[in-house]
């Protein structure tokens, strides 16, 4: 098993993070600039390499020492606005009692 972690390549391995991420193969092409059916060739080489049947079990059996890919899409479009802190609240108000 060993064997087949260190054979992932780096673009494979930039894949797994991704997936791991929980990206659908669409984002995960999009940033990496390559087409969906490419994605999909590497993801089916994962698989074999990892013995795996789904994504999940290839994220679990992919090695722990793989740098994060930075923050997903995902995490971009629902990231919330800053919240005011508790000094701003009330400033600049004109409301008399």
């Amino acid at each position: 098993m060993a064997d087949a972690l260190a054979a992932l390549t780096e673009r494979e391995q930039e894949i797994v993070q991704r997936l791991a991420q929980g990206l659908i193969y669409k984002e995960i092409a999009d940033q990496l600039g390559i087409n969906i059916g490419t994605v999909r060739a590497h993801i089916c080489r994962i698989y074999e390499k990892l013995h795996a049947r789904s994504r999940h079990e290839a994220v679990l059996k992919a090695p722990s020492r793989l740098p994060p890919a930075g923050p997903s899409s995902r995490e971009a479009l629902t990231e919330k606005p800053a919240e005011p802190s508790g000094s701003d609240k009330g400033m600049g108000t004109s409301e008399s009692p």
